[in-house]
């Protein structure tokens, strides 16, 4: 099997700015194809005949497996611009970066116009720390 090699990349704020736009498409198509996957897991059918029964889970499970192909590699572009989904459902995007010698994390919301926030790396959404501390240090 062949791997497809994706370095993890370090960014300044500006750096990850520019990928935004990017980022807001590729996220935009994992969040509904995200919703079409769930949608699909969950139609049944039940019929008289084992047959169709049958019938229908070979197309529904090759529908599923061209969904989540799709959603994948959708997500293996997302990783090949930098960006890393902490949460699909919110809209969640870090971007790696470093400050004084760590790694940290540039926090992206879908629908936000700039990156605003960052935590490091074991923190969460809700230890984020403004950027403009960041900013004024050229990271």
């Amino acid at each position: 099997m062949r791997y497809s090699k994706i370095a993890k990349q370090y960014f300044t704020v500006q750096e990850a700015e520019q990928k935004i736009s990017s980022v807001n498409k590729l996220l935009l198509r994992l969040i509904k194809l995200n919703q079409v996957i769930t949608l699909v897991k969950t139609l049944q059918v039940q019929t008289e005949v084992q047959f169709t029964t049958e019938v229908f889970f070979i197309q529904q499970y090759k529908k599923l497996h061209k969904l989540y192909f799709k959603f994948f590699k959708t997500y293996e572009d997302m990783l090949k611009l930098g960006a890393v989904i902490k949460d699909i459902d919110q809209g969640l995007v870090d971007f790696y970066a470093m400050h004084e010698g760590r790694e940290i994390l540039l926090c992206y919301k879908l629908g936000e116009k700039s990156i605003a926030c960052w935590h490091e790396v074991k923190e969460g959404f809700n230890a984020r720390k403004s950027v403009e501390e960041l900013k004024l240090q050229n990271i």
